[in-house]
C-alpha cells in the first residue's frame, strides 16, 4: 500500500528566487518526437502522453515524480518481474518503470512518456482511459493499490 501526503507550496522560496522550469538553454525543438539540438537532458522535463482522458492521473503522478522523497520511496519498493505478481507489485513495478522513464527518456531524444503499462496494472482498458476521473479519487485508488 502507498501513503504519501501532498503539501502545500508555503515551503517553497519567493517566486523571485525560484529558477523557471524551461530556462533559454533548455528550451528545445521537437521533431518526430526527438528532440534536435544538443540540450542538457537533465534540463528538459518530460510530459506524459496523454491516453484519452488521463490528465487527472498524469497531473498527479507528474507532481509525486518530483517530490524526491516520494520517487526514492517508489524505487526502493521490492519488485519482481515474475509473472505471478498481484496487482500491487505489478502497479509498483509499472510506477517504478514510468518514474525511470521520465528521468532517462529525455536523454535518448524523447518528448514524453507513456502510461500504457500502468494503466494495464489498474487492470483499464480503453473503456477506463477514456473516462473522465476525478484526481482524488485516483490519488485514493493509488494508495490503496
Amino acid at each position: 500500500m502507498l501513503a504519501f501526503v501532498l503539501v502545500g507550496a508555503s515551503h517553497l522560496p519567493p517566486a523571485h528566487t525560484r529558477r523557471a522550469l524551461l530556462q533559454p538553454r533548455s528550451v528545445h525543438r521537437l521533431r518526430g518526437g526527438l528532440r534536435t539540438d544538443s540540450t542538457d537532458a537533465a534540463d528538459v522535463h518530460l510530459g506524459l502522453r496523454n491516453q484519452g482522458n488521463t490528465c487527472y492521473m498524469n497531473s498527479l503522478l507528474q507532481v509525486l515524480y518530483h517530490v524526491p522523497e516520494f520517487r526514492r520511496a517508489i524505487y526502493s519498493l521490492p519488485t519482481s518481474t515474475a509473472a505471478e505478481l498481484g496487482t500491487s507489485s505489478r502497479v509498483v513495478l509499472e510506477l517504478q518503470l514510468l518514474f525511470y522513464r521520465l528521468q532517462y527518456a529525455a536523454a535518448r531524444g524523447a518528448c514524453d512518456v507513456g502510461t500504457e503499462g500502468l494503466t494495464r496494472s489498474f487492470g483499464w482498458g480503453a473503456r477506463e482511459v477514456c473516462e473522465q476521473q476525478d484526481v482524488q479519487e485516483f490519488a485514493r485508488m493509488l494508495c490503496e493499490t
